[in-house]
């Protein structure tokens, strides 16, 4: 078999190299390339970095199914709906995600309607109730 494998990570990522942006989450997103990610660049298909608004709504969509997800959960949840939306994998397959992080440390950032509207993400919070 054929596998395809993509790499996800923050827009703000260095894991492929310069990063594209600042990186909003504490603890997603490498602050450098790894040995690692050298290493298995040959073997990925696509890398793919997934900006912070929709790491936000794949979080918070993944939470109304009882699934609290940490940002690098919620980037890969994201990127694969990317990829499947964009009719980029092959027909027929199998999709497997990997969520390395639970939501327990984004309590206070990615689940905190106060921080997104501090940081520019408010649209992305829940309405203030009346």
């Amino acid at each position: 078999r054929r596998w395809k494998i993509y790499a996800i990570d923050a827009a703000g990522s260095a894991l492929n190299g310069t990063p594209i942006g600042k990186r909003l989450f504490s603890g997603y997103g490498n602050g450098a390339e790894t040995e690692c990610a050298r290493q298995a660049r040959p073997y990925m298909e696509k890398w793919l970095r997934v900006p912070d608004q929709a790491v936000v709504r794949a979080a918070r969509w993944a939470r109304t199914r009882g699934h609290f997800l940490g940002a690098s959960s919620a980037a890969a949840l994201a990127g694969a709906a990317h990829l499947i939306e964009c009719d980029s994998l092959p027909h027929g397959g199998t999709v497997v995600v990997i969520c390395p992080d639970s939501g327990v440390n984004y309590r206070t950032t990615l689940y905190s309607d106060t921080f997104l509207r501090r940081n520019g993400l408010g649209h992305l919070a829940e309405p203030d109730a009346a």
